[in-house]
């Protein structure tokens, strides 16, 4: 139950780099736009959808985690998000009553985080309670604008904007749409998309949810997030883009099944290879299927699943694939469909657990298998594994400190994961990894710290420690064991070639009075050894970050 909050989700664009920054003050156009969209939103108040997801980047994550911890909210399934707004809303109730009834008294240091759920909850929990079937359109923005200084010393004004609608027809169906205007993706030399008045313009979401009884079935674009880690998952986390998909979920008491199949952004093929194949470009897919298990009255959160990226020039979606009920590495092994530049799919299996054996405490980890080598008949059978892992821990108020809480991460991905012979077989949407955020070919060290100094001041350190390797997901897979025999065998260092070293510390402070705004500083120094792989390049220097959370919501009912 990891959250994406501004701070987090910031640093991930400090630890692999800074991006180039462009000239240029924005700063009347941010105000005026911000102006804009809060004019849009303060309507009126109602009613929300109890199907409408809450997006992974949302605040209430993080206060859901520290919870969980605590030992609230087990009947959530942690390990698959996003949530429902009404499933959040349905424990929020049970936990209300519990606290009514005498049946749970939570510690002072709780309360504050509880009492900013219900506030931001309060509708959805009001339709829980009214068990009416209504029908209401919501319009509604996130608005985070703020500084930004990297490495370089280079200051930019720099914000991220949402503009949301979502229409609930009942308790059955929502339709969600959702619209981002992002300052810092348009510097990102990843981003190919739209670029609109020194903003980086994409529809987020765009997706129907109708819920029968048990089960969901979702079509359209929405977060996916699948695994136990806290500052990113191994096999899909929420740093690439939203995917396109179908998706179909059902939940028995202890035991859910998901799946879904999605369409990826489509690869330009090189000219060569367009020739070949007469065809500018690939199609991409992506499918995959997981069970979660939660057992012992939430204390054992465990999940499988198993994905495929397949595509190829004038390749179309499969009928084999978009069986959610058939093993992708039976479809895989037995299919004739293959081209000379590449597979005919890129299969991964991961597991992820979530262990909450005593009160205050939790561990976590991931594992992630991309290819691994069994049989050692020839050359083709030396190749080093690509795989991941991560592990992790969370302690809440150590040492009696209430309102604290203490967590440490270690991730290993080894070269060539998430890598694939064939280019649309690589696991990137939209040019970013679909898993870890910093891709394949490191290791990193985290240690983090926070504490609740009032009911709404929280002041935070962290550090950390990371060894990056020259491969990239990027990159030309190569096969350098196929120059060895059987018996010589094949090995190579971990991390490969030149290794950037960074040490960095953080301190964060966030101060949340309500639920509908929040203020945060984040600065980081960092000292890169090797910096971008290049022996003897060091550098060193202050990353920061301030801004605000602005959230405005306003409902029509529809009579």
């Amino acid at each position: 139950m990891r959250g994406g909050s501004p701070v987090e989700r910031d640093l991930r664009y400090a630890t692999i780099g800074s991006r180039q920054l462009k000239e240029g003050s924005v700063v009347m156009r941010t105000f005026v736009f911000t102006v804009l969209l809060a004019f849009w939103c303060t309507l009126s108040s109602s009613i929300a959808g109890l199907n409408e997801t809450l997006p992974t980047y949302h605040w209430a994550y993080e206060y859901l985690s520290q919870l969980r911890v605590r030992g609230y909210f087990d009947d959530l399934f942690v390990l698959n998000q996003p949530f429902t707004r009404g499933e959040v809303a349905e424990q929020l109730l049970i936990l209300k009553s519990h606290i009514e009834s005498g049946k749970r008294t939570p510690k002072q240091s709780d309360l504050p985080l509880i009492d900013r759920l219900m506030q931001e909850f309060s509708r959805e929990m009001q339709e829980l309670s009214s068990q009416q079937n209504r029908e209401s359109i919501k319009f509604g923005t996130v608005l985070i604008p703020g500084f930004k200084k990297d490495l370089q010393d280079r200051t930019q004004f720099r914000g991220d904007y949402r503009a949301q609608a979502c229409v609930s027809v009942g308790n059955h169906m929502t339709v969600t749409t959702a619209i981002n205007f992002d300052q810092d993706l348009v510097h990102d030399p990843t981003y190919w998309g739209k670029k609109k008045w020194g903003y980086a313009v994409y529809a987020e979401q765009g997706y129907a949810q109708i819920r029968l009884g048990r089960f969901h079935i979702r079509f359209g674009r929405d977060f996916i997030k699948w695994g136990s880690g806290r500052s990113g998952n191994l096999l899909i986390s929420d740093y690439s883009r939203p995917m396109d998909f179908l998706s179909a979920s059902g939940q028995f008491n202890s035991f859910r099944v998901s799946y879904f199949i999605a369409n990826l952004d489509r690869m330009r093929l090189p000219d060569s290879l367009a020739v070949r194949y007469k065809s500018d470009y690939a199609n991409r897919y992506f499918a995959a299927h997981r069970v979660d298990l939660k057992l012992l009255k939430g204390k054992v959160n465990f999940g499988l699943s198993e994905a495929v990226l397949f595509g190829g020039p004038q390749r179309n979606l499969e009928f084999a694939y978009a069986n959610p009920f058939i093993s992708y590495f039976g479809v895989v092994e037995n299919d004739r469909v293959g081209y000379t530049d590449g597979g005919k799919g890129n299969l991964f299996a991961s597991t992820d657990f979530a262990l909450f054996p005593i009160r205050n405490t939790e561990l976590f980890g991931e594992i992630l298998i991309d290819d691994l080598q069994v049989e050692k008949t020839g050359p083709g059978d030396l190749e080093p594994p690509e795989w991941g892992y991560l592990i992790g821990f969370h302690i809440a108020d150590p040492f009696h400190w209430d309102g604290t809480n203490m967590w440490g991460e270690y991730i290993r991905i080894t070269n060539r994961t998430y890598n694939a012979a064939s280019a649309w077989e690589k696991s990137l949407n939209y040019n970013r990894p679909i898993g870890y955020f910093m891709g394949n070919d490191f290791d990193r060290w985290e240690l983090n710290i926070n504490r609740w100094l009032t009911k709404d001041l929280q002041i935070g350190l962290g550090f950390e420690r990371i060894r990056r390797g020259e491969g990239r997901i990027e990159k030309e897979f190569d096969t350098p064991w196929m120059n060895y025999t059987v018996e010589e065998g094949y090995s190579e260092p971990f991390p490969t070639g030149i290794v950037e070293k960074t040490n960095a510390g953080k301190i964060e402070i966030l101060y949340q009075p309500s639920a509908d705004w929040r203020a945060f500083l984040l600065a980081r120094y960092s000292d890169i050894k090797n910096a971008n792989n290049s022996l003897g390049v060091n550098d060193s220097g202050w990353f920061l970050k301030a801004g605000v959370w602005l959230e405005w919501e306003g409902v029509r009912r529809v009579e």
